[in-house]
C-alpha cells in the first residue's frame, strides 16, 4: 500500500508530507483545499504525465515522492528504487506496490530507459510493430522513440512482444547501444 507521499512545489502546496494507514483513507476539505492537487500527485507517481504548469509559481522545481509498502529504508535497493520514483524513470505497479519481486517486461524497460535519456517524444514515423496494439498506452511512446534511436528493435516478424520478459542478453544489446548513442 501507499504509505507516505511527499509534495514539494506543486500547485498552492509549498511542502507536505501525508501519511496513509490500512484500509480506506479518505480526503476531505472546502473547495480550493487542494484535494485534487493530491490525486495528481498520486498519478505523477503512478507515471501519468503531468504538466509543467503544475509546478508551484515562482518555484523552478517540483517534488513528489511516494514510499510503497514492499520497499522498506532497510532493503538494499531502496536508495535505488526512490531515486528512480523521484526522478520519473519508473513507478510502482499499482498506487501501493512497487513490485520489487517482479521481472520487467520488454515494455517496461524501454519506458524506463527512454525516460533515463529523456527520449519520450511523441510517434511521427509510421511504421509500426505487427503487435503494436498489445503495447500499453503509457508505453507506446518510449518503445518507438527507442526503436527510432536505434536501440530496441523487434523480432523478425516484426513484433515487439511488450510483455515478453527482458532476456539479459537482449538487456545487454539495449544497454549497448545506448552507451553508443551517448557517446556520439
Amino acid at each position: 500500500m501507499l504509505t507516505t507521499l511527499y509534495i514539494e512545489n506543486i500547485a498552492v502546496i509549498e511542502k507536505t508530507s501525508i501519511d496513509f494507514s490500512q484500509g480506506l483513507n479518505v480526503l476531505t476539505g472546502e473547495t480550493g483545499a487542494g484535494k485534487s492537487i493530491i490525486i495528481d500527485s498520486i498519478n505523477a507517481i503512478m507515471g501519468q504525465r503531468t504538466s509543467k504548469e503544475l509546478v508551484r509559481t515562482g518555484a523552478k522545481t517540483a517534488l513528489v515522492t511516494a514510499q510503497f509498502d514492499d520497499v522498506n529504508e532497510n532493503d538494499w535497493y531502496y536508495t535505488s528504487v526512490m531515486s528512480c520514483a523521484e526522478n520519473a524513470v519508473t513507478v510502482g505497479i499499482s498506487q501501493t506496490t512497487f513490485g520489487v519481486g517482479q521481472n520487467i517486461t520488454r515494455q517496461d524497460a524501454a519506458t524506463m530507459l527512454s525516460r533515463v535519456m529523456s527520449m519520450t517524444q511523441k510517434r511521427t514515423n509510421s511504421d509500426t510493430f505487427a503487435d503494436d496494439n498489445l503495447i500499453a498506452d503509457y508505453a507506446k511512446d518510449s518503445v518507438y522513440a527507442m526503436k527510432d534511436h536505434g536501440i530496441l528493435s523487434g523480432y523478425e516478424d516484426n513484433t515487439f512482444r511488450p510483455v515478453s520478459l527482458l532476456s539479459r542478453a537482449e538487456a545487454a544489446k539495449i544497454i549497448y547501444e545506448a552507451i553508443q548513442l551517448g557517446g556520439e
